[in-house]
């Protein structure tokens, strides 16, 4: 079991509608607390009452896919990993992404392992490929006595092309890019 605190949250945007949102959402989220239920392979769902987790984190948090390999690896080892988003959980487009994971070392104690984490977003054969497309990219360092994340960085870039409200207008594209950090904190 994992108590996760997201301790701050900067929403931004430069469209007005949104915006408007953006003071309410990073309210919501500031401070927020969470019980987190880790299973062996990374795999990580919300241990929570479902009443007392807003629907969309719940989503987000199931969504995460097993990140560990399920074998033993050595340096330079990869090993791939897919997630499936719903249309739901997504700008309107169901998506997958594909993340190409990888040891990248180990503490001379062994203790400490430090990954990297490729990866691509791309809408799923309903919608065409050139709607919705982007990367991510990352790092983790694993506690391996603990068996889980000690500290994560991850960049998120999604661009996503809709239709436009007014005839005969081009597309409205869409950029998104989450940032999200992670450290573990001992709390003794």
């Amino acid at each position: 079991m994992i108590l996760a605190i997201t301790d701050s949250v900067d929403v931004t945007s430069n469209d007005k509608a949104a915006a408007a949102g953006a003071t309410e959402t990073e309210r919501q989220l500031a401070g927020r607390q969470m019980r987190l239920k880790l299973q062996p392979d990374g795999t990580v769902t919300v241990a929570d009452d479902e009443g007392s987790v807003p629907r969309q984190v719940g989503e987000m948090v199931s969504l995460r896919p097993a990140s560990f390999p399920r074998g033993s690896v050595t340096i330079g080892d990869k090993w791939l990993r897919e997630m499936q988003i719903p249309a739901g959980s997504s700008p309107g487009k169901p998506m997958v992404v594909k993340a190409a994971f990888r040891l990248d070392s180990v503490s001379t104690d062994y203790d400490i392992a430090y990954l990297s984490l490729r990866g691509s977003v791309h809408a799923t054969s309903s919608v065409t490929a050139s709607e919705v497309n982007g990367a991510v990219n990352g790092s983790m360092t694993v506690d391996r006595r603990r068996g889980w994340l000690s500290a994560s960085r991850f960049s998120i870039q999604l661009r996503t092309l809709l239709p436009s409200n007014v005839a005969n207008e081009p597309p409205v594209q869409y950029l998104m890019k989450v940032t999200q950090q992670m450290r573990v904190i001992d709390k003794r």
